[in-house]
């Protein structure tokens, strides 16, 4: 049957499948040394058939690969980030733009930073994108609208997913801009937002990797979303920000009173 592979007698479904670098079977050999990967994802659990093809280079395929792009609502363009240093593989849904909803695959639009706001050349952005959230609020990945990173930012980004931060929401990915930079304001999505329950207002710690925490004072904005003002420039000041650079801003519990909820910024740009 064509788009079909024998083993053991029994035909396995192909037609869905993904040619793997050769630097990355070659690096990490456990995880290929049998025909089957497994992997989890957002607390789902896959086993993929992996096979070599007529050009001696190995594929991952199979019903299980379907149903992952199934239940994430996998399609052209859009970025997984496969974390292999551990004892089981790890996949990552990413959106450029849009959050995802854990298992039920379906998009979160993602306000574009200064929507409700003046930008830059003080024009006033457009109110009233809807946001839908099915289900629970995910814990994920959140991109800014329009961001997209480098090679070695990606790289960067997949170590640090990697590593368990007791994040509590959305890690969010954001390129910073001139508002946040030279006006020193920076707003987190509401996505991001909706499982931190810290009240409408109030300050959170904030640091940079492992740095020290510095208090930054938030407030909540009529379309949800967090607002770093006032300290957040102390901050930027003191941290060197750059316009133009990437970062990841993870949200965990705090055992540093007075704060209960701390924030990591993790620069990917160097």
């Amino acid at each position: 049957m064509k788009g079909t592979v024998g083993r053991g007698g029994v035909a396995i479904d192909i037609s869905i499948r993904v040619l793997l670098p050769c630097s990355v079977t070659e690096r990490f050999p456990k995880h290929f040394a049998s025909d089957f990967l497994n992997f989890r994802a957002h607390g789902h659990r896959y086993v993929v058939y992996v096979y070599t093809g007529s050009d001696n280079k190995k594929r991952i395929g199979g019903d299980d690969l379907s149903k992952f792009m199934k239940d994430f609502n996998l399609g052209l363009g859009q970025l997984v980030v496969f974390v292999m240093t551990g004892c089981i593989a790890k996949a990552f849904v990413c959106s450029f733009g849009a959050g995802f909803i854990d298992g039920g695959g379906a998009g979160v639009a993602q306000q574009e930073e200064e929507q409700g706001g003046a930008d830059e050349e003080g024009h006033v952005d457009e109110e009233g994108i809807d946001v839908e959230i099915m289900g629970e609020a995910p814990i994920g990945i959140i991109y800014s609208m329009g961001v997209s990173l480098d090679l070695e930012e990606e790289g960067r980004l997949a170590m640090m997913i990697d590593i368990e931060q007791g994040n509590i929401a959305s890690r969010f990915v954001h390129r910073f801009t001139s508002t946040n930079i030279m006006k020193k304001s920076m707003k987190i999505p509401n996505q991001v937002c909706v499982l931190l329950n810290i009240g409408a207002e109030g300050f959170i710690g904030v640091r940079l990797g492992e740095g020290p925490l510095s208090r930054v004072a938030f407030k909540t904005a009529k379309d949800g979303r967090m607002v770093f003002n006032k300290e957040w420039g102390v901050f930027v000041s003191t941290y060197n920000l750059q316009v133009g650079s990437a970062a990841v801003f993870t949200f965990s519990r705090s055992n540093a009173a007075p704060f209960d909820v701390v924030c990591v910024v993790d620069i990917l740009s160097i």
